[in-house]
């Protein structure tokens, strides 16, 4: 089962953690190394602090907390929001083998309390003026700012042993993370685990000491490890944000300008915000959620080091990592050093195959130790490592309660949460993709979209968003044709509300508990001139229609779905509406599609076409064709004897090349020369048999249709599996690749890159202009099996065409010059896409959309 284990490949999996390692001491070490070089550790607007400095700084709060009782092993709560005073705790905490706590300035009283009660914190250190946002718990407080005399009276040395005692724990801090029942949960992280990933992640990263780093997140997140402890450890400077302040958009932009950031960790939300490029960026990481293409495509610059990482906060910060770029789809990546990734069926410890749609489950020194104070909730997260996973010093595998999958291409692809996927009229919906949508479109900042439920059992999409500065208003009109464009039709909101902000929590990630209820119409209702009815049927349906949809008023010629935003759903309460009438025909689903608008629906009443009249089928056109006993027999005989023939002769030039080889009495040279030459005399012989017995078997392919099982029938079955066992086809996507089509008979122009590994079998009818490009797993064979028959037919692609993954091309097809086919679409037989068309679906349809080509991308390894 361990071929089932991704793990990272090129970096080593051994534990970067030494033994006795706290996380100070990776702090130290660094400021050890660069005691005599002046390098600043923090840079603020109101302080500069070098590395020595900081360390002397956090070695006098250190021993203040000991002079007032503080001892190794207890927990102490550290609320500020102060960036400097936040680092100094952070690091004196440590020194004394104690453990921290982060707290939030910005969370409820209570539930700061809950927390410092929970977590059995016996100080909390923090500034006078946020003395009360911890109401009295029995801990003791301590105000840093009103201590400032004290602390420097310090001896600012490093602490002795005999000073600090002994650990008594190796627990490093408790970071509080939501819980599905409003309880907050308390993740134990240990110094092995803090200590191994930071070290992992210089080494990843590659923060070298002349970046200068932003920080700009609360402690309370743990993704603000990324943004202090790694520069640290690396060397680099830290510049955190103004002191109670929340910088985004404009202003954080003019911030990161200013103050000449080339390092930038931040959460996608937070990025799009940022309307002007950073040209003096090197470093830019994405984690906390899904990041866009269109964000990756902004913001990738050639000599920007531009990483997407993923990881639970119960596995140490991060996990995983992507090196992105706008011509590669977007995953997750694979895992860190000394992390191992495996995809579990959500419901039993089984671990899946490479493809299969499971729930991501994470092991490694990585792992915290468990949620504080709940053993059934860790139980149930933590299981037993039933794989026996190498590196693995735990013993157990976290279920992050996210579902992904592990592509071709050995990299994890993210499919959303397992809990918070929302299911509307039986659809599984991941909300961030609609926001992905949205996010593109012009002048558009923020976007989140969530569920409404007006009235029980109807939930509906609203998509909020906020406005960038100085934008003009928003088109809604336009907003939802490009939606229609790029999503079904169950995915594109009810509602589209624009908020002055979108609220926010400390994470930088959107607050969907604050979203306010809609206020504007539904979809486009209100957008559209209002046609009144005309007649009594169109008034009476009409106002059923609008009193459905909890409108004032409906035109008679706005379009159900794309105008008036309702669904089957409200649509079937609509037809429920009209058949409590006895004065009009039964409506139907079915005629409520065939009839989109009131007035459409009234003409066909009219008409009297039973709602319930089922289209007639044609017939077929004729009998399928089967092949008799004999002939399917015989057929099936005469491949067996064709395929053991193959299989001796290759078997005799194996071991007559085997037998040239190894003369006895040949030197070493000379045997190494003759199995070069035998090798290269077999590679080029293995690719030329399927181009020779396509050439003397077949000729050239030409339109025919010939039933199977017959002598056509084998030589076209033997054609096609020589060209499909030729050395070759390992070459897809390269232009060794393309010689070997063109060799077969294909006509494929200059530029032109073919990335499916289905390979075209009646070549001859397959034509590729210049600088067209086809995805992986696109099938364009230039036949089809259809009624006991094989037909064979051409394929024309222009110039500069795409066609995206998982397509299909069917025989007599073509795609005009720059035409586009989209994601698992079907062009079916005689469909024809014209030039700078762009067409999806199956059958393929025209379509707003404008497909990329997608490159090759970084591998991780499978064990």
């Amino acid at each position: 089962m361990t071929d089932r284990v991704l793990v990272c490949r090129g970096y080593g999996n051994t534990i970067r953690w030494r033994r006795g390692e706290r996380l100070d001491h990776l702090f130290e070490d660094r400021c050890d190394r660069m005691r005599d070089s002046g390098q600043l550790a923090v840079d603020t607007d109101d302080v500069t602090l070098t590395y020595p400095q900081l360390d002397a700084r956090a070695n006098q709060l250190a021993r203040f907390l000991l002079a007032w009782g503080a001892r190794s092993g207890d927990r102490i709560g550290l609320l500020f929001d102060d960036a400097v005073h936040s680092h100094v705790a952070m690091l004196a905490v440590l020194k004394i083998n104690a453990a921290y706590v982060p707290l939030d300035a910005g969370c409820p009283p209570e539930r700061l309390s809950a927390i410092v009660a929970d977590a059995g914190v016996t100080v909390v250190l923090t500034g006078s003026h946020l003395r009360e946002r911890v109401r009295p718990t029995g801990c003791k407080q301590v105000c840093v700012d009103e201590v400032a005399a004290l602390l420097a009276a310090q001896d600012d040395h490093r602490l002795t042993s005999a000073e600090k005692g002994d650990p008594l724990d190796e627990l490093c801090y408790i970071v509080y993370t939501s819980g599905s029942t409003g309880r907050p949960k308390g993740v134990a992280v240990e110094h092995a685990s803090i200590c191994n990933f930071v070290r992992v992640a210089v080494e990843v990263y590659q923060i070298q000491p002349s970046d200068r780093v932003y920080q700009g997140m609360t402690i309370a997140f743990d993704f603000s490890v990324e943004e202090i402890w790694v520069p640290l450890a690396a060397g680099a400077i830290l510049v955190p944000k103004p002191a109670g302040s929340s910088l985004v958009g404009h202003e954080l932009g003019e911030f990161l300008k200013r103050n000449e950031i080339t390092a930038l960790c931040c959460v996608p939300t937070l990025l799009a915000t940022l309307e002007e490029d950073l040209p003096r960026l090197r470093f830019l990481l994405v984690s906390g959620e899904a990041c866009p293409q269109h964000l990756i495509a902004r913001w990738h610059r050639p000599d920007r080091r531009f990483l997407n990482v993923y990881g639970p906060t119960e596995t140490t910060v991060t996990a995983t990592w992507a090196l992105v770029h706008p011509d590669r789809p977007v995953t997750i990546g694979v895992p860190l050093p000394t992390y191992s990734v495996v995809i579990l069926d959500p419901v039993t410890d089984q671990a899946l195959p490479p493809g299969a749609v499971g729930e991501v489950g994470i092991a490694g020194i990585g792992l915290a130790r468990g949620y504080l104070n709940r053993a059934d909730l860790t139980d149930r997260s933590f299981i037993p490592d039933f794989l026996g996973i190498d590196h693995n010093p735990s013993g157990r595998i976290y279920r992050t309660g996210d579902l992904g999958r592990i592509n071709d291409d050995g990299e994890i692809e993210y499919h959303g949460r397992l809990d918070t996927q929302v299911k509307i009229r039986g659809y599984r919906i991941e909300l961030t993709e609609i926001e992905s949508v949205l996010l593109q479109m012009p002048g558009i900042a923020q976007a989140v979209v969530s569920t409404y439920q007006a009235e029980p059992g109807t939930v509906e999409l609203v998509a909020y968003y906020s406005r960038r500065r100085h934008a003009a208003a928003v088109d809604s009109e336009q907003v939802y044709q490009q939606l229609r464009g790029l999503l079904p039709q169950y995915m594109v909101p009810t509602y589209l509300e624009e908020l002055a902000v979108i609220p926010m929590l400390p994470s930088d990630k959107a607050d969907r508990t604050r979203l306010p209820a809609p206020q504007g119409p539904r979809s486009l209702a209100s957008r559209h001139a209002c046609v009144s009815p005309s007649t009594e049927t169109e008034r009476v349906l009409a106002d059923a229609l609008a009193s459905t949809l909890r409108l004032e008023q409906v035109s008679v010629e706005g379009h159900f779905f794309d105008d008036l935003g309702a669904d089957s759903l409200l649509l079937a309460q609509f037809c429920a509406r009209v058949r409590q009438r006895s004065d009009l025909p039964p409506v139907s689903i079915r005629d409520i599609y065939l009839h989109p608008t009131i007035r459409s629906l009234v003409t066909a009443l009219a008409e009297q076409v039973p709602a319930s009249a089922e289209p007639v089928i044609p017939p077929p056109s004729g009998t399928p064709e089967r092949a008799s006993t004999a002939r399917y027999l015989l057929c099936g005989s005469a491949q067996l004897l064709l395929i053991l023939g193959l299989s001796y002769l290759s078997a005799l030039l194996l071991v007559e090349g085997y037998d040239w080889t190894a003369v006895p009495g040949t030197g070493l040279f000379e045997t190494y020369l003759r199995a070069v030459l035998f090798g290269g005399a077999a590679f080029l012989g293995s690719c030329a048999l399927p181009i020779v017995a396509k050439w003397v078997l077949v000729g050239r392919w030409k339109r025919q249709d010939f039933p199977i099982w017959g002598l056509t029938y084998l030589r076209f079955w033997l054609v096609k599996t020589l060209i499909r066992m030729s050395p070759l086809v390992l070459f897809v996507g390269s232009p060794l690749y393309l010689l070997y089509l063109r060799a077969l008979g294909a006509s494929i122009g200059r530029g032109v890159a073919i990335f499916s590994r289905t390979i075209p079998v009646c070549t001859d009818l397959l034509t590729i202009g210049d600088g067209t490009v086809i995805r992986k797993n696109t099938s364009f064979v230039c036949y089809r099996a259809r009624a006991g028959r094989i037909q064979t037919g051409p394929v024309t692609l222009g110039r500069d065409v795409v066609v995206a993954e998982q397509s299909i091309l069917d025989i007599e097809t073509s795609m005009g010059d720059g035409a586009q086919l989209g994601h698992a679409s079907a062009l079916h037989a005689s469909q024809a896409v014209p030039e700078r068309q762009s067409w999806h679906g199956s059958p393929a349809q025209p379509s707003t959309v404008d497909y990329h080509s997608v490159g090759p991308t970084r591998c991780g390894t499978l064990r």
